[in-house]
């Protein structure tokens, strides 16, 4: 087995003369290609000649390993080959015609096709050829050809036997012929042939061709209905290998029914009984029988009327047979008369004696269906003793103990009966009882689950209790007159609208109380009412004995109440259930519960932070704008009454200048407490001191950098200092000095940064000690839903949960939860004044070059990745499986980010390079951001070229070299910024811009914003314009895509338009590589 790929191919020889060499196999020129394989050695050898430049060919020898089938060595004749290089154009050839030939590899080179010789067909082939022509012209040209002879009338028959036949199923045989009828000696046969149009032969005389014979429409009904069960006795007799009678069909029970309704059509049907045939007659809406009620001593005799041999049915059907002639029974009646006559039939005499209460039951019900179509004949005695009255029920109900006692009487007349009593009535009078409308209310009864003890009937439980109340006895009395008791009535009467509770701020202790009232409703009632309605019960019973109902649309909010809440009945005591005060705010308030002045204030500040009338602190050196303000407010409200939170607004609408104004009023409120500690990536943390200089310059900052000796003295005396400004690393590398302290606040900027819970940096932001917490950042959900849990568990510990639980909470709930302790804008939402930000996306040609590259790269990548996840899955090969992704995204870039020697174009480059020259005619200022940094390189060359100035910017320019950058630049200098997309992506203030280029697609479009608000932020004064660079027909449109589809997670948890990619899951890997 020869292993070996284009890929290996490129990277042995580079791209120079890979290109060439797929065009001498693109030609055709290798020649006499052998496999030679030598027992003694450990190779394969191949030998081939490639056609070159000059008249004789080159020779080329190329070894692989036996055992592995890897690639060993080669050589050639050619002068380049011998003059040092390893692998040349020719050796390249043959690799590709070894690939090609011993390989499943393929690529994206293909070979010209040799003119092929003509070839003369034999007579035999052409005589073939007339014969196949002549087949489909005749196909297709029979049904409309208009000299076709006119098809004979196919005549049928179908003969029934044995239908009264008590010990054998009944057959049917068939009859077919044209001028006279021939027996149908195999039903099996002549169905399969008809559905496929065969003939079939009879006699000398007549065979049944479909071409020359059409059978009439109900005689094709029948035959299509027998088809499936011809089919499956088939199949039955060839499975067994048994032997029957293929002139008659056995018809089961189940088709017999279908079968007589069909016939019913057809022209010519017989029926033969007892050796005798005759014509199948139905007669409809009758029966063959009459029924007859007459005296016999003190029963009646309920009989079929004697008036000869009484009616077979035939199997389970409505047909009955009768003095050779078929009834069939109406639908209306069927379900009365045959159980009836089944019955009698198989009774002695035919004939049923009945009591006189049986007599009364079938009056009011079957009798009357009977009589309606003349099938029952009453004695005239019978008659005279029979009363009809209207049936009225009645129901009394009583309270019992917790229960209920009923009695359940029906009236006729001035007849009562108990159905629950078994003693008879004394009158002779016979009732005719509506046994309707009798089992209707007996049923009923059944329902609500009363228990009758053979003296009393009687009903007991909440649940049973409260399905009787609310759903059963509003049904009964339709039907029933139902008395009830007075104290029956305030079982389910005056009840508490649902359960009576208050909400209660603790400032004291800091508590969120939930007080219930004890005057109606017992300790014990409340605590149990609680389980009933965590437990999602239907009913309770108060102690008192009424019943609540549950299901009532009062109680919903109460259920709704504890559920959101999770409250414990076991928690509850005195009254009072006491939960953190943050819970408060979970609370929808428009419950119509009772609140405290305290509790309405807490929810007032919160949901409403304008209305705390907090002042901005007078030192403050900066106009905050009407959102900005809100947001000022909204920190400090949360931070009054002990909550943390995230200010998550869009990048560039000013959450330094808010964070920064929130620390100078905290600090002019409490001087004398601990500093507030500013935590930011590295490339922020002078950017925080400089704003800090600007805006707060009343405060005194310290910024935590430098080596480690430095930075333990700088910690080791904070007197006099407001606010200490540290990086994420340092505080990790230092979260032993940080311990002694306890902030009065603490910021997190840019907390994306921490949002690994696995990660040193979250484990040392998590150990810091401070009053209150808030995190700064456009994106708090990026990848995944459990990134929000590490923010919270930081800013607002056990808001949500633990982190197992969190995984199991509906995101609507988690939503619910977060949303006082979130506060987000957008630019569109807040600053109408803001300039548009115009998004598109520029879509660029792959070079032939780079194209070829790409698909070759693509097919191995597909194939190499699809055996990964079969085999190993995507937690094993993922790594291997990402790298390769990076991969093709580079090719779309430039082939030379990883391609040694490629010389060739990048069709996305060169479509950079003319943008940049229309921009730079238009006086456009560009922000150029890509992921690769040696992409940076090669655009920062072409720019150079174009005789344009740039800076550069990427993870290893200094923090304090960024800032200078970024203020030269706003201030007019240079043509185009170039920047690192992760590097450069947050944190940088670049206004001076106004049009910004994601020159590659990243795998997180939230990234891609932040890097876009670099310039579309306040201070802006020129729309900007996004351009989006994708590489048209490649993976970069897949990424695109997938991005689209994923953009929920953050517009469901924020309420944001920012959209987020979760994630790689094997099942956008698949997506991504179309395999």
């Amino acid at each position: 087995m020869i292993e070996i790929t284009a890929s290996e191919i490129l990277e042995l020889s580079g791209w120079l003369t890979y290109k060439r060499g797929a065009s001498y196999y693109e030609k055709a020129a290798v020649k006499k290609l052998e496999q030679v394989n030598h027992a003694q050695t450990p190779f394969i050898q191949f030998h081939a000649q490639v056609a070159g430049n000059r008249s004789t060919p080159y020779h080329v020898h190329v070894q692989f390993f036996k055992g592995s089938g890897s690639y060993l060595s080669s050589s050639c004749s050619c002068p380049a080959f011998e003059d040092g290089m390893s692998e040349c154009k020719h050796i390249v050839a043959v690799l590709m015609e070894i690939m090609e030939h011993y390989t499943s590899n393929r690529s994206v080179w293909k070979k010209q096709q040799t003119a092929m010789k003509e070839r003369i067909p034999s007579l035999r082939e052409i005589q073939e050829a007339t014969s196949f022509v002549d087949h489909l012209i005749e196909n297709a040209t029979t049904e409309d050809d208009v000299m076709t002879q006119h098809k004979e009338p196919l005549q049928m028959q179908f003969e029934l036997k044995g239908l009264s036949a008590t010990f054998s199923t009944p057959t049917l045989s068939i009859k077919a012929g044209t001028s006279r009828l021939y027996v149908v000696k195999d039903i099996s046969t002549f169905i399969e042939a008809w559905e496929n149009e065969d003939e079939v032969y009879f006699t000398n005389h007549y065979t049944y061709d479909p071409k020359q014979q059409i059978m009439a429409k109900e005689d094709a009904e029948v035959l299509t209905y027998l088809a499936p069960l011809v089919k499956s006795l088939q199949f039955f007799r060839d499975y067994h290998h048994t032997r029957e009678n293929n002139k008659e069909l056995t018809i089961p029970e189940h088709f017999m029914e279908g079968l007589l309704e069909r016939l019913e059509l057809c022209e010519d049907v017989r029926v033969s009984q007892h050796s005798q045939s005759y014509p199948y007659c139905v007669k409809h809406h009758t029966f063959p029988e009459t029924f007859a009620l007459a005296k016999e001593g003190n029963y009646y005799a309920f009989m079929i009327k004697d008036n000869g041999f009484i009616s077979k049915q035939i199997a389970d059907t409505s047909y009955f047979l009768k003095d050779n002639i078929l009834y069939k029974v109406n639908h209306s009646i069927r379900s009365t008369v045959i159980p009836i006559y089944r019955h009698l039939s198989q009774s002695l005499n035919h004939t049923q004696l009945l009591k006189q209460e049986h007599v009364e039951q079938l009056a009011g019900t079957l009798f009357p269906v009977l009589e309606a179509h003349d099938l029952l004949e009453i004695d005239p005695a019978i008659k005279n003793d029979l009363k009809r009255e209207e049936c009225k029920p009645i129901m009394e109900l009583d309270k019992h103990d917790t229960g209920l006692r009923a009695l359940l009487l029906f009236q006729y007349g001035d007849e009562v009966m108990n159905p629950f009593l078994e003693t008879g009535r004394d009158s002779e009078q016979m009732i005719a009882r509506n046994m309707q409308k009798e089992r209707h209310v007996m049923r009923l009864i059944e329902q609500a689950n009363f228990h009758w003890n053979g003296e009393v009937l009687s009903l007991q439980g909440s649940y049973n209790l409260g399905m009787f109340f609310y759903e059963i006895l509003p049904e009964l009395e339709k039907h029933a007159t139902v008395v009830k008791s007075a104290e029956v009535v305030d079982m389910y009467h005056d009840l508490p609208p649902d359960m009576p509770f208050s909400f209660d701020i603790d400032e004291s202790h800091g508590w969120f109380d939930i007080r219930f009232p004890t005057e109606d409703i017992s300790d014990e009632d409340i605590r149990a009412l609680f389980q009933s309605l965590k437990s999602r019960n239907n009913y309770y019973q108060l102690h008192n004995g009424k019943i609540v109902d549950l299901e009532a649309e009062a109680w919903s909010n109460t259920r709704s109440l504890i559920e959101e809440l999770q409250l414990d009945e076991e928690s509850f005591e005195d009254g009072v259930i006491h939960l953190p005060k943050y819970r408060a705010l979970q609370v929808d308030t428009s419950l119509g519960v009772q609140q405290s002045e305290a509790f309405g204030q807490l929810v007032e500040a919160i949901k409403h932070p304008e209305t705390s009338h907090e002042q901005l602190p007078s030192s403050l050196q900066a106009d905050l704008r009407d959102y900005q303000l809100r947001g000022f407010q909204w920190l400090r409200s949360l931070s009054r009454h002990g909550f943390g939170g995230v200010l998550a607004d869009e990048m560039g609408l000013g959450k330094t200048l808010q964070g920064l104004s929130y620390i100078l009023a905290g600090r002019q409120e409490r001087p004398e407490a601990d500093p507030f500690l500013v935590v930011a990536p590295s490339s922020l943390i002078y950017n925080w001191e400089q704003e800090a200089a600007k805006f707060t310059p009343s405060l005194h900052v310290r910024v935590i950098a430098g080596a480690k000796e430095e930075r333990r003295e700088q910690l080791a005396n904070l007197e006099g200092v407001d606010l200490i400004i540290t990086s994420y690393p340092i505080l990790r590398r230092d979260i032993d000095l940080y311990q002694p302290y306890f902030f009065q606040g603490v910021l997190l900027d840019e907390a994306q940064s921490f949002k690994n819970y696995t990660s040193l940096t979250y484990k040392a932001v998590r150990s810091i000690r401070a009053e209150t917490a808030f995190a700064l950042t456009g994106t708090p959900v990026e990848n995944r839903a459990e990134e929000l849990w590490t923010l919270f568990s930081v800013v607002m510990p056990g808001l949500l949960y633990d982190r197992k639980t969190f995984k199991q909470v509906p995101q609507s709930m988690i939503k619910k939860k977060i949303s006082p302790f979130v506060l987000r804008r957008t630019k569109r939402e807040v600053l109408t004044e803001l300039p548009d930000k115009i998004q598109t996306t520029r879509y660029t040609e792959l070079s032939k070059e780079q194209r070829q590259l790409y698909v070759g790269y693509l097919q191995e990548i597909q194939q190499q990745t699809k055996t990964q996840l079969e085999t190993g899955g995507l937690q094993q090969n993922r790594m291997q499986i990402l790298s390769n992704l990076t991969r093709l995204r580079q090719l779309c870039c430039h082939p030379s980010l990883f391609v040694e020697n490629y010389q060739g174009e990048s069709g996305k480059l060169e479509e950079l390079r003319t943008f940049i020259q229309e921009a730079h005619e238009n006086g456009q200022r560009l922000l150029i951001f890509s992921q690769f940094t040696s992409m940076l390189q090669l655009i920062a060359d072409m720019v150079e070229k174009e005789g344009l100035s740039y800076y550069y910017l990427d993870g290893s320019t200094p923090s304090q070299e960024r800032l200078a950058m970024s203020n030269q630049f706003n201030d007019g200098e240079k043509d185009l910024f170039l920047i690192s997309l992760k590097a450069g992506g947050t944190g940088l203030n670049l206004v001076g811009a106004d049009t910004v280029v994601l020159y590659d697609l990243w795998w997180n479009p939230a990234v891609e914003q932040q890097a876009a608000d670099r310039a579309h932020r306040i201070g802006q004064k020129s729309t900007v314009q996004v351009v989006k660079m994708i590489a048209q027909g490649t993976i970069e449109e897949k990424i695109q895509a997938l991005q689209e589809k994923k953009q929920d997670l953050f517009d469901t948890l924020i309420q944001s338009g920012e959209g987020n990619l979760s994630a790689l899951t094997e099942e956008d890997i698949r997506e991504i590589l179309s395999i």
